[in-house]
Order: structure tokens, then C-alpha cells, then sequence
């Protein structure tokens, strides 16, 4: 497990700690203490608990104020335990460097908050995407521009109408195959504008940072991301060492216990052996990047600094 948000519930706890937090200061001892203990403690039932956990805490200075593992690489069962370098799947986390690209561009005049046409040029499958209804069958979408797929009003905010078919049931008969671009020509769910709701869509805005750019979303990100942070460690493609380093995904079953996943969403990335092979696969602005927690908090110090790095001073957003 990959903690960023959920270590905030224990340091927001005392007043002094947040406040010192924000002001890019430290955490007290009793504050470490009480982090730490409740990292190892859910880990312990190799059960019911969970497999292993990671968790950094860093402040604007770029700072490590907290780092902390416990677990197993590989599961309760395994004997090599996690360790600061392991490389996670990220999954959503993969959101925010998509979103970050897009604001880069939209500062570089490359791409507008508001453009419709500039998008429908760029991505013309979006101009004629349909609505999917609850019995089944589909409804030209509303063409007024307040409903438009715009960057900031529609595909960065989840009102652009697209869903995931594991969260809505009217998407059942579609699967996002993350590494394969077709799965992605999925209808809307709802009207674009009317309904927020969590999907595909900023995986379009990674499109649109393709096509904008002419570059694989992966080259734009360590060009104009990765880089110049000093992240060395988190790409959309596995080398052996991070093959070597990737931690096992699990699963939850009904009665609440985990065990290993029988197959990883991106498996065609773990099992392609040659560069080309992993270079030829879909780049998913919205669940695609693997990396190491600290490569993470690179970009967390950054964007807690006002956007500059604060180890090697780069603006990330310019």
C-alpha cells in the first residue's frame, strides 16, 4: 500500500503538528511515534491486515519529516520485506502528473482551459461520443457549449459524462484495458455537464497532451516533469531493476482477507520483455505510471513550495 492522504488523519490530530506541517517545519516525536505504531500495527495480521505499507512524509524544504515501511514486498507470506526503493503500481496517483502536463501546455499556450473546438480538433472522437442510457441504448449528446468537453470544465473535473465500468453498471459490457488505447472509445454515461462522476476522462487529457504535443505522454513527462525534479524512478514502463522492485498487488476478498491479485491491471507492461514492447502500449494519463514514494514526494514538495522544486529550484508547472 502507497499512503500519500490518508497519513494527514494522524498528523492533523494536534493543532501544533498541522500547522507546523503546512509551514513546512516537522513533526513532533509523540507524533512519529503514534504514525509509525499505526503502520506496523496494520501489519501485523497477515490475514486480515495488510501486506505492507509505505509512508513518507515530506514538507516544502523537501524535507523527509517521516519515512516509514512495514510489511512484505510481495505479501504476508513473503520473506523479502518492503523497502524505500519498492516500486508501486500508482494507479490514480497517475491523475495529478496528467493534470500537471496540462497546465504546463495551457501556461506554454499550447492548449486553452476553455478551447472546445481545440479539443474536438485534437481528440475528434469526442465531437460525435454518444450517451449510453439505462436501458441500453444510446442518445446523441447535447451539443449547446456550456455541455462541451472543455480541459477545465469537463475532462479535469470529472463532468464530462465518461464513467469506469467497474463503478457503473451501464459499462458493464466494456472493460478499460489500460494498455491498449481502444478500450478507451467508451460512450458517456451522462450528459456532459450534468453529473460529476469518477472515469476515463483524464485519460483524454493525457491524449490531448499527446496530440498537442506530438510526444508520447511518457517523454512529456520525464522531459518536462521528471527531469527536471531529479525523479529518476517512475515511468509508464518497467525496467528489470523495477521489475525486480514492483510490489505485489492484492486483493480483497468477501470475508475481508487478502491474498495476491491473480493478474496485474497492466500485466502486458510486467510481461513485456524489450523496451519496444512496453513503448508500443497505451499510456494512461489516469492509472498508468509505476514509481517509488520518494519520487512522489519530489513532486508533493514542489507543489507544496509554490510550485518550484525545492532541491533543484525547476518550477514544474512553467
Amino acid at each position: 500500500m502507497f499512503v500519500w492522504s490518508t497519513i494527514s488523519d494522524y498528523i492533523s490530530t494536534g493543532a501544533a503538528e498541522s500547522s507546523a506541517l503546512r509551514m513546512g517545519k516537522t513533526i513532533s516525536p509523540e507524533g512519529i511515534a503514534a504514525i509509525t505504531k499505526a503502520i506496523d500495527d496494520s501489519c501485523v495480521d497477515g490475514v486480515m491486515g495488510l501486506p505492507g505499507v509505505t509512508v513518507m512524509v515530506v514538507n516544502k524544504q523537501g524535507e523527509e519529516l517521516l519515512a516509514h515501511i512495514a510489511g512484505r514486498r510481495e505479501g504476508a507470506e513473503s520473506e523479502e520485506h518492503l523497502a524505500l526503493d519498492a516500486v508501486y503500481y500508482m494507479v490514480s496517483r497517475t491523475k495529478m502528473v496528467t493534470g500537471l502536463a496540462c497546465m504546463q501546455l495551457v501556461e506554454r499556450g499550447k492548449l486553452s482551459l476553455d478551447d472546445v473546438e481545440a479539443v474536438e480538433r485534437l481528440c475528434p472522437e469526442l465531437k460525435e461520443v454518444k450517451v449510453l442510457q439505462d436501458d441500453g441504448t444510446f442518445v446523441p449528446k447535447k451539443r449547446d457549449h456550456s455541455s462541451h468537453a472543455s480541459l477545465s470544465y469537463r475532462l479535469t473535473r470529472y463532468i464530462a459524462g465518461f464513467g469506469y465500468s467497474s463503478l457503473n453498471k451501464k459499462l458493464a459490457g466494456f472493460k478499460e484495458n489500460i494498455c491498449n488505447i481502444e478500450q478507451f472509445m467508451q460512450p458517456l454515461v451522462n450528459q456532459p455537464g450534468e453529473k460529476w462522476e469518477y472515469g476515463i476522462s483524464i485519460d483524454w487529457a493525457g491524449i490531448l497532451v499527446e496530440r498537442a504535443t506530438k510526444m508520447r505522454l511518457g517523454t512529456y513527462f520525464q522531459e518536462n516533469i521528471f527531469d527536471p525534479l531529479g525523479i529518476k524512478h517512475t515511468s509508464f514502463s518497467l525496467s528489470g531493476e523495477m521489475k525486480s522492485k514492483l510490489v505485489t498487488m492484492h486483493k480483497r476478498h468477501p470475508d475481508g482477507s487478502l491474498s495476491p491479485a491473480d493478474a496485474h491491471p497492466r500485466q502486458a507492461v510486467v510481461n513485456a520483455e524489450t523496451e519496444e514492447e512496453q513503448e508500443s502500449l497505451f499510456q494512461s494519463g489516469g492509472a498508468g505510471l509505476f514509481g517509488t514514494i520518494r519520487d512522489y514526494s519530489r513532486i508533493l514538495a514542489a507543489l507544496l513550495n509554490g510550485g518550484t522544486s525545492p532541491t533543484t529550484n525547476y518550477p514544474p508547472t512553467r
